[in-house]
């Protein structure tokens, strides 16, 4: 067990690099640790002001960041170890954005809402050159409330619409290259996603969703149906409990009591062992690409990692 020291905000999002190496923690302020030398100071690549409501990262390359700042809303490319940072995209008039990098690291889907319209617009871009393309058309499928995530093989991603004449609050999940809906997962009883937290399995088959203090997991490949479901014990109020799948597939985390990591097996939800690090608020957990250590981090600041027996 290691705690990464250098940050006093929450953290809100972990995310660590392809190769390993790195270890991104964002939220209010952004911070980068070299896991090679993780008793270093981090690097701060972006400190969130009072002008800067919100700090997303997503890794572009090994060693880039997409950096996602809200009011006004920009986006900006950070190179990790040249510390160089180029403006990407500046959108002042331009307000509810979500946006999400294909694991190629080579297409964006940018999900905003023009600040003179009340209706998301959907916008892809390419990365070319280090720069973003000018975006295609948008899309002509369904109106998205909400845009989640690619799939791993990044052939899909998952979304929220809102069908006419049909209840909201559903997901489904896309075509990348069309647009289009190719499965619905409909509401279990009880199961709202008005607040959840999700994650794909690693081979793309199954999406956990922890809702309505709910683990649920869905078969993608038999149209959606809910495949297992467990009541979870309550969480804080105003808080999901954060969920992650490991690289082999075959165990998932969770944060159940908001400050215990719970590993379950992936196919029948059952419990395998849990960590009690005395850690309090647990809002993020991940794993690196290997699998051989999981990163929490919580509500303070605070960012450990341990090793997965």
């Amino acid at each position: 067990m290691q705690i990464l020291r250098g940050r006093r905000t929450g953290v809100d999002q972990l995310l660590v690099s392809s190769d390993g190496r790195y270890l991104v923690a964002g939220g209010w302020d952004c911070h980068v640790w070299d896991l090679q030398n993780p008793k270093a100071k981090p690097l701060t690549v972006v400190r969130g002001a009072l002008d800067v409501f919100a700090i997303d990262a997503h890794f572009l390359s090994t060693t880039e960041l997409l950096i996602h700042t809200t009011h006004p809303q920009r986006w900006s490319r950070h190179d990790i170890e040249t510390g160089a940072t180029i403006d990407l995209l500046y959108e002042p008039n331009r307000f509810l954005h979500t946006v999400r990098v294909h694991p190629s690291g080579e297409l964006l889907k940018i999900l905003s809402r023009p600040a003179v319209t009340r209706s998301e617009k959907l916008r892809t871009h390419r990365v070319v050159g280090g720069r973003l393309s000018p975006p295609g058309p948008d899309s002509s499928g369904p109106p998205l409330l909400r845009l989640f995530g690619f799939t791993p093989a990044g052939t899909h991603y998952l979304a929220e619409t809102d069908f006419t004449g049909q209840a909201t609050g559903r997901h489904h999940l896309c075509d990348t290259a069309t647009d289009g809906v190719v499965t619905t997962f409909a509401r279990h009883p009880g199961h709202s996603f008005n607040d959840c937290t999700w994650c794909f399995a690693p081979r793309g088959r199954e999406l956990y969703v922890v809702a309505s203090r709910h683990l649920l997991c869905y078969d993608c490949a038999a149209g959606g149906l809910p495949a297992a479901m467990l009541a979870l014990p309550e969480a804080e109020v105003g808080r999901c409990p954060p969920i992650a799948a490991h690289p082999d597939g075959h165990i998932l985390a969770t944060v159940e009591d908001g400050r215990a990591v719970t590993f379950r097996d992936a196919d029948t939800l059952q419990v395998l062992r849990t960590y009690d690090f005395a850690m309090p608020t647990v809002t993020c957990v991940a794993f690196t690409p290997d699998g051989t250590r999981c990163v929490i981090g919580n509500s303070r600041g605070k960012v450990l990692l341990f090793d997965v027996d």
